[in-house]
């Protein structure tokens, strides 16, 4: 567990498993055990550092969030790193008198050290680091419960989700609702959230028995039974988005401060770039003050606030800023040295040479065409073509960091399609084709990952309307470079992701409507690698097939 300033420890972390216990049981009795739960006082100050959306960003990155090779690390061209997170908890612990350490989830998924180490190299830096608790993200559980349940088992800190319903799971029977934490005296509470949309946005069939449940009546009832405890200090861990957690600052009573991630917002009062001052106050349903912050995402930044509570666990006073891990951002050498040695495998995957691009693949993946899309798409209508297939739909949100120009190597596309998703092909009639693209366009205002890339399709759509009426025009390819209006009646073969095939990102068109569908086939980074492989230098480009008006 992580230290009180420089020399202590936290006095107590009583672990609470409160889904699955009726409101009477486990915190009353604690609070009758343990008198600081009851006991008013003093001004209380709490400082708490916190990181989010880290999504395997262990060693250094570059600008576009690719984690660095030898070269540009020895060229000191790289920024965050957990290194430079374990150096500014480091600082806290000298500065603070009472400190917290907290991550808001999604620690998996999106690097090479995800891929070759599978979240075990993660938790070993946070437990060196000393996490004092962590609320699980919905890429968590991207690689099934029992890659999860093997994380969960192995930290030395609390893994949160109150609203997490996987009682047929023994793998996650450690997952809590939330803690109860003694901080120099003081009894502060905690409880994890995650987005109810985990399912459709992991792999649906790796979480049969998994669900999530409302996330803000969740909260209420845990609260109540915080307060019930006389927990008088209550911090929500929040992987719901930015968005939400003002929402339920705004509605819902007895939330001091939301530690949050999901949206990946950067909150500052020095970056321009930043969507709002850091924290967000929002005031509570009774006129209290509530702290809502985030830290960006990718270990870019880190977060730190100091709050002030009055004797009654009213929030007073506060300060603080998210902290630029720059390039010229201190590391901390014990956690460089322990991420150092997770690389060897991650180098072995980065090395393999595979194909040439001549212009840089990446964009907007997430609302507008981008040339990672277009190169992504075309690799899966090539790698399909000989079974039919006319159409190509892959979403936005499994497209991450850009291929840069110049050699491509099988690591950097595991690093781009970092998900292992295998392509699926089914024949879908037009009217529902239509249905599962306009779909994807329902949640542009959210930087949804549902946004539909495609290949052998073009269409016209408008964000300005409702959800659900954007889609202008769709139109099909006829094989010979042109394209011709989509048939609502005709049945076309499509190849998509084995995620989307199963509902994922809430494409329930291609998981009930599927005609003679083929799971399973070829995985998508293979069809990229052939594709470029087969090409010689490729320069994709956006070329119209999205427009929007």
């Amino acid at each position: 567990m992580a230290r009180l300033g420089a020399a202590i420890r936290l006095g107590l972390l009583a672990v609470l498993p409160l889904f699955g216990c009726a409101p009477s049981e486990g915190l009353p009795q604690l609070g009758a055990t343990f008198g600081f739960l009851r006991e008013a006082g003093a001004d209380f100050a709490l400082t708490i550092v916190h990181t989010n959306d880290v999504h395997a960003r262990l060693a250094p990155i570059d600008e576009s969030g690719r984690v660095c090779d030898a070269k540009a690390l020895a060229e000191k061209r790289c920024l965050g790193g957990m290194a430079r997170v374990a150096h500014e908890v480091k600082r806290a612990r000298r500065e603070a008198g009472a400190l917290l350490v907290i991550d808001a989830g999604d620690q998996f998924q999106g690097s090479l050290y995800f891929t070759a180490h599978k979240g075990r190299d993660a938790v070993e830096v946070m437990n060196r680091i000393g996490y004092d608790v962590m609320a699980l993200g919905n890429h968590e559980f991207d690689d099934g419960v029992e890659t999860l349940g093997r994380f969960v088992a192995a930290a030395r800190f609390p893994v949160l989700s109150a609203n997490l319903d996987a009682p047929r799971e023994p793998a996650l029977a450690r997952v809590k609702s939330s803690v109860i934490v003694d901080v120099v005296g003081r009894g502060v509470g905690l409880v994890g959230l995650t987005t109810e949309d985990t399912r459709e946005k992991a792999h649906p069939d790796r979480l049969a028995q998994v669900a999530f449940r409302d996330a803000a009546n969740v909260l209420r009832n845990a609260l109540r039974q915080l307060s019930r405890a006389g927990v008088r200090h209550v911090i929500v861990v929040s992987h719901l988005g930015h968005d939400r957690d003002v929402e339920l600052a705004r509605t819902i009573a007895g939330i001091d401060v939301i530690v949050g991630g999901h949206t990946h917002t950067l909150l500052s009062n020095t970056d321009a770039k930043a969507k709002g001052p850091y924290p967000t106050v929002v005031k509570g349903p009774t006129g209290e003050n509530v702290l809502v912050v985030q830290a960006g995402s990718w270990t870019r930044h880190v977060g730190r606030i100091e709050v002030k509570f009055d004797g009654d666990g009213r929030v007073l006073a506060w300060s603080g800023d998210t902290i630029a891990l720059g390039r010229e951002a201190p590391e901390d050498e014990e956690i460089a040295a322990l991420v150092a040695t997770f690389t060897p495998e991650v180098e072995a995957m980065r090395g393999r040479k595979v194909g040439e691009i001549a212009v840089s693949a990446g964009g907007n993946c997430r609302a507008e065409e981008c040339v990672l899309g277009n190169l992504v798409a075309d690799a899966m209508l090539a790698s399909t073509r000989a079974q039919g297939v006319e159409a190509v739909i892959t979403n936005g949100g499994g497209l991450r960091p850009p291929l840069l120009s110049g050699p491509v190597s099988h690591g950097d596309i595991l690093t781009a399609l970092p998900f292992q998703n295998a392509i699926s092909t089914l024949s879908l009639t037009g009217a529902d084709l239509r249905e599962a693209i306009e779909h994807g366009l329902s949640a542009i205002e959210q930087g949804h990952g549902r946004f539909p890339q495609v290949a052998g399709l073009r269409y016209v759509f408008s964000p300005r309307h409702p959800a659900g009426k954007r889609l202008i025009s769709l139109e099909v390819g006829d094989g010979k470079g042109g394209f011709r209006p989509l048939d609502p009646q005709r049945h076309y073969r499509v190849a998509i992701s084995d995620f989307l095939r199963r509902g994922g990102d809430g494409y329930v068109q291609f998981r009930d409507k599927a005609v003679d569908p083929i799971d399973y086939g070829i995985a998508m980074d293979e069809a990229l690698v052939e594709y470029l492989s087969a090409n010689g230098p490729l320069a994709p480009r956006l070329d119209g097939r999205i427009r929007s008006q």
